[in-house]
């Protein structure tokens, strides 16, 4: 049976050898899983812990091996428990370093949007790396880094609050993505890592606003002073409010930026998505499609942004989200898709250059994570369900028969593996559960 023959019938199915059918079900109620990566043939996962199920939150890291099968050797006796002790809504992404080494970024959410971020880096046995920040990790308060008055700006009620301190407008939210975590750390070739923060909040002349914040730390776990100011460094989306929720490297390693930002101070003013490109010391790249690529759609007025990949063959990029009519969280959404060109012109060999705003589901759905499958340039996404997309923007019906699944529930994380399988956790019936299937 030829290669193509045999993608034809598995693609898109669940693994046999992994689980029960595919399937390893967390048999711990309520559990949060946050995040997993795929090392060495096996899957970290990062998930939280209270000790005796109650109490403030930690983190939790285990390793499954090829066949779904929790590691007694990894960490103390078959965990590793981070001692974050967050009680409110933490967040937590698990990311590749070299020499067998991987990282883990914790954050939490409150009104005041992303907050103090952890980053640690940990050996493959589940031992923090005690080479690397304090005894492995790199505690970041990013209004400390500025100066900036947390405390004074808790009285806006909305997540993310946005208002004039005379009460003249609305709070406003931004993007409910921004409590995920999962595209917003990268490794660069000489082993620094760019940490990116959804946005920190501060005021001018009267006037409220919000700006992304990128942090480049040194191999060790210091701030890089050759990056931004000081090693940190507030985006400028040319004055616009804005949050970035992923972040991408380039070949040449200029970094990739991709969020939502609000096009005006009006209080209807639609909330777009876009990538900009900045030069390896933070500088704006303005070469990148003469500014920046901003996905809109003239009847979906609130655009919320997922995640950025770039393809290795070509520097290709793909970006996806999702958008909905209004500013209310609660009306239907419908998943989006865009592909640029790596000079951040429009690809027009997907969807004829624009952005395919297309639902599978009769009610809409959430792409949060994308990723190129490599080995055949087609384009990965879930959440909602999981999908592949040819280069044309067709769904590739030779996954699954019709291009897509929603086996088990909704997806919260993504991961392909080195040997083309897709690696999804989600949640279901009050479980967390980690699905393996074959591309």
């Amino acid at each position: 049976m030829s290669q193509m023959q045999s993608e034809t019938v598995t693609a898109g199915t669940l693994d046999p050898s992994f689980g029960k059918n595919g399937v390893v079900e967390i048999e711990e109620w309520r559990a949060v899983l946050y995040s997993v990566l795929p090392m060495n043939g096996k899957l970290i996962c990062a998930d939280q812990y209270r000790r005796d199920g109650v109490g403030v939150v930690s983190m939790r890291l285990r390793r499954m091996d090829d066949r779904g099968v929790f590691d007694t050797s990894f960490g103390d006796n078959g965990s590793t428990i981070l001692p974050i002790h967050w009680s409110v809504a933490p967040r937590c992404g698990l990311f590749p370093y070299s020499e067998g080494k991987f990282l883990l970024k914790g954050t939490y959410l409150d009104e005041m949007g992303q907050r103090d971020m952890v980053v640690a880096r940990l050996n493959k046995d589940g031992q923090l790396d005690t080479d690397f920040g304090e005894e492995g990790y790199k505690k970041i308060d990013p209004y400390r880094l500025f100066s900036r008055d947390a405390a004074s700006l808790r009285s806006r009620k909305s997540f993310p609050p946005r208002k004039n301190v005379d009460n003249t407008s609305e709070a406003k939210s931004l993007t409910m993505a921004a409590g995920y975590i999962g595209g917003s750390v990268c490794v660069q070739k000489d082993g620094r890592i760019l940490v990116a923060h959804s946005g920190i909040y501060g005021q001018d002349n009267g006037r409220y606003w919000v700006r992304g914040l990128l942090i480049r730390l040194t191999p060790d776990g210091k701030y890089d002073t050759t990056f931004g100011d000081g090693g940190k460094l507030l985006i400028n989306l040319d004055g616009l409010d804005h949050e970035v929720i992923s972040i991408a490297l380039t070949d040449e390693e200029k970094i990739l930026v991709f969020g939502s930002y609000l096009e005006d101070d009006s209080e209807n003013a639609a909330l777009n998505a876009f990538v900009i490109r900045l030069e390896k010391d933070g500088k704006r790249d303005r070469s990148f499609n003469g500014q920046k690529f901003v996905i809109k759609n003239d009847e979906l007025k609130h655009i919320r942004a997922g995640t950025i990949s770039v393809r290795n063959s070509d520097g290709a990029i793909v970006v996806a989200g999702s958008a909905a009519k209004t500013h209310d969280f609660g009306l239907p959404s419908t998943p989006w898709i865009a592909v640029l060109n790596a000079n951040g012109s429009p690809n027009f060999g997907f969807n004829a250059g624009k952005p395919l705003f297309s639902s599978i589901l009769p009610d809409g759905g959430f792409w949060q994570n994308c990723a190129w499958q490599e080995n055949n340039n087609t384009i990965l996404v879930a959440r909602s369900v999981a999908a592949r997309y040819l280069p044309t923007g067709q769904l590739d019906t030779s996954f699954n028969g019709k291009g897509w699944f929603d086996h088990k529930g909704m997806y919260n994380h993504m991961a392909l593996t080195k040997d083309s399988k897709l690696v999804l956790i989600g949640y279901a019936g009050g479980y967390p559960f980690v699905l393996r299937s074959l591309l």
